[in-house]
């Protein structure tokens, strides 16, 4: 996987766990905020339906109270009941309205609506007999117009009871607040059917019975519960404000105002009924008593209503906050990538670039970043010292190549240096054989000859008689002597010459093996510069593994061209080892063909000499043959000197005798220097040759 990718899927999973939980947030508060706004719309709902429960009991107890009169109802009862229909049928719409907002609303709001049809009505029932005197009204509606009332108002509890339920699954702050709303209502509600009881009583103006004061005794009880519990609730929620002021107001208007009413009544109830009240002012200060207990209820209604709108504010804010962060993590991100990808990614595609060309070959590359400063800039730098090896490298190729050139080059001159040298010696010992097989004829002529002088000469002595007979004869064999001796001489230059030549071309020759000595000690030094160069670049291919190494999965593919060059240098290395081998070889070959040259040149001398001395030998018989012709033509004027020319002749052959077995020996001994050279010439050119 390229780093590119890596790293897009990295910051992709970081961003994406950041975004997720930055949306998390935002669904939390959108969450919270719709919870707030559901839970709101429940609480205005169930206000609402508060109020049409509670208009509808004020309804009641107005018309309720108008039946239990003996007369009929005045136009001020009746337009009290108009007014009170009127509030009722407005709360009815509102309710209607609030339910309809809700998500099951439409449920709700048939419920409500078929409950206030029903109210409508009972209302139309109970208005007729309202403006009729009790005589002629109907018993049975009087009796059951407050209970079947009752019933109707009651029907709104499941409502209640089901928004009261939403509103603390919703927001359980508000829900508290609905909760002590309802105990209220139900404080009021039971607090209404103990004013029934009371308004019943004082419309009687008589003893109560005993079961309707044990059912006063029972409403005040539970009066007294309801109350207990909305008190505890109310210190739970550590309400104060306007929901305090309710409370002490309730507490002063019902709880000592009204009770003192209610136990001038009971007082009176117990012993004649004459309470001395009128009914009329007893339910206006009973309603004002009464109606004060909900002012706990609209207290914890606008305080559920106040909570849940700062519920929604706060939500709404924090899901604001929460969408700018989603939005300012996604910059964030957006950004990070940008500058990673421009600072990093984008870089280092550029360097595997100008790796993949370092590679194939591409040395004119120019490498950016070697001046920052961060894991970029090493990388860089290491790539520049990979290229300025690669460029010593085939700097050092090339210089190689061209040292190999100049070393074929001189190898072709060697090898013709060599084959001219091997067909001048060729030459030249063949010149020496020839001569040394001519010198060794001339050395067996010259000793047949004094042989033969010696024979004439002791014929000569034994006949002195016949010594003038055969003047002619000796006259004849001694010019023959002369003419060998004469071609013995010339022999003997030709032979001193091959050999002053074999001399020359000796000498040229330690000359040549001497410059072919200092060549191979020049080829050495260049050998002994390329192990140097060797060294150095298996120093350089080493401290790049070091710096691959050290940048990781990065610096893989500089790992692998270190390892080349360094496996290149000790390539390199053992190529010049071996070489310097076979130049140290070369040199002890050179030095031991000088030294067998010199050697050569040394017998060349020798035999010069032996040959120089033949031809003093040759010149010293010619002189002897030339007296013995001149002896030979004194012969004819006497004899008396043949004994002594006779001698002088037996002389002479021993002395040519000897000179032409040391003649012989020389030529014999030039042979055997010249094949022995010839040998050692052979061995230095296989020498040279397989080198």
């Amino acid at each position: 996987m390229r780093i590119r990718t890596l790293f897009v899927l990295c910051i992709s999973i970081a961003g994406a766990i950041a975004v997720a939980v930055a949306l998390s947030l935002v669904i939390q508060q959108y969450n919270r905020q719709n919870d707030a706004q559901i839970a709101h719309a429940h609480v205005a709902a169930f206000a609402a339906v508060a109020r049409i429960a509670e208009v509808t009991a004020l309804e009641r107890g107005t018309v309720n109270a108008a039946l239990l009169q003996e007369k009929a109802a005045d136009q001020k009862v009746l337009a009290k009941i108009s007014a009170d229909a009127a509030t009722t049928d407005k709360a009815f719409a509102a309710g209607l309205e609030a339910l309809g907002r809700l998500p099951n609303g439409k449920a709700l709001s048939g419920r409500a609506e078929g409950i206030a049809k029903r109210w409508r009505e009972g209302r139309e029932r109970a208005l007729p007999a309202v403006e009729l005197p009790d005589s002629r009204r109907d018993a049975a509606l009087v009796k059951d117009y407050s209970a079947s009332m009752a019933k109707l108002i009651a029907e709104y509890t499941p409502i209640l009871d089901e928004m009261e339920t939403t509103v603390l699954k919703r927001n359980a702050a508000a829900g508290d607040l609905i909760s002590l709303a309802r105990l209220t209502m139900d404080l009021r509600a039971t607090a209404g059917n103990r004013g029934v009881l009371m308004t019943q009583l004082v419309a009687a103006d008589e003893p109560a019975t005993p079961a309707s004061l044990e059912k006063a005794a029972e409403l005040a009880g539970r009066v007294d519960e309801l109350w207990t519990r909305v008190q505890t609730l109310v210190r739970q929620l550590g309400a104060g404000g306007e929901l305090g002021d309710a409370v002490a107001t309730v507490k002063q208007r019902y709880f000592s105002e009204g009770l003192a009413l209610y136990d001038t009544v009971l007082k009176a109830a117990r012993v004649d009924g004459r309470h001395g009240l009128e009914l009329a002012d007893f339910r206006a200060r009973q309603t004002a008593f009464l109606q004060a207990i909900l002012q706990i209820r609209d207290a914890a209604v606008a305080e559920g209503l106040k909570s849940l709108d700062e519920e929604i504010a706060d939500a709404r804010l924090l899901m604001v906050e929460a969408g700018l962060l989603t939005a300012a993590i996604a910059a964030a991100i957006f950004v990070l990538a940008s500058v990673f990808n421009r600072r990093v990614i984008r870089p280092l595609n550029g360097l595997a670039l100008l790796m993949e060309r370092l590679a194939k070959g591409d040395l004119e590359i120019a490498v950016d970043g070697v001046g920052r400063k961060d894991e970029v800039g090493m990388l860089a730098r290491s790539l520049e010292v990979f290229k300025e090896a690669a460029v010593t490298n085939r700097r050092l190729e090339e210089e190689q190549h061209a040292e190999q050139i100049r070393k074929e080059e001189r190898q072709k001159q060697i090898e013709e240096y060599i084959r001219s040298f091997d067909r001048s010696v060729s030459e030249v010992l063949g010149g020496m054989a020839s001569a040394s097989s001519e010198l060794s004829h001339t050395a067996e002529s010259m000793a047949a000859l004094a042989d033969q002088t010696n024979a004439q000469a002791t014929a000569s002595a034994a006949s002195a008689e016949q010594t003038s007979a055969n003047v002619q004869t000796v006259a004849a064999a001694t010019e023959e002597m002369a003419a060998s001796i004469q071609e013995i001489g010339r022999q003997v230059a030709s032979s001193t010459s091959i050999a002053s030549t074999a001399a020359t071309q000796a000498q040229q020759t330690v000359e040549s093996v001497r410059g072919l000595a200092e060549a191979a000690n020049r080829i050495g030094e260049v050998v002994r510069l390329i192990q140097d160069i060797a060294s150095q670049t298996n120093l350089l291919a080493l401290n790049a593994t070091i710096e691959a190494a050290r940048a990781g999965e990065a610096g893989k593919g500089f790992a692998v061209v270190a390892s080349e060059v360094k496996a290149l240098a000790n390539q390199t290395s053992k190529a010049t080892e071996e070489i310097g081998a076979q130049i140290a070889a070369v040199q002890m070959a050179t030095q031991g063909t000088v030294h067998a040259i010199d050697e050569i040149g040394t017998t060349i001398a020798s035999i010069n000499e032996i040959a120089s001395a033949i031809a003093a030998a040759i010149e010293e018989q010619n002189a002897t043959t030339g007296e013995i012709t001149r002896n030979v033509q004194q012969a004819a004027l006497g004899t008396r000197d043949v004994s002594g020319t006779i001698v002088q002749v037996n002389e002479a052959a021993s002395q040519t005798g000897t000179a032409a077995t040391q003649v012989l020996g020389a030529s014999r001994e030039l042979s055997q220097q010249a094949e022995a050279l010839h040998r050692e010439v052979g061995t230095f050119l296989a020498q040279i040759r397989a080198a």
